[in-house]
């Protein structure tokens, strides 16, 4: 092979690199973003269930 066939096979495999680092990414932020939504429940606990500081507060309803 010359150097033109090399040259393109590493632009593609290159292309192919940024398009698979971008798809992680976009799930690491779409799962962070998903997160975030899910810790806030409309009684104001913690989504996972663990007590929180306010638990404790005797004025609070």
């Amino acid at each position: 092979m010359d150097t033109k066939t090399y040259t393109i096979l590493f632009f593609i495999g290159l292309t192919l690199a940024v398009i698979a680092v971008a798809t992680v990414i976009g799930l690491v932020v779409a799962q962070s973003a998903d997160g975030k939504g899910a810790r806030k429940r409309s009684d104001g606990a913690p989504a996972d269930g663990r007590r929180c500081a306010q638990d404790d507060d005797p004025n609070r309803r």
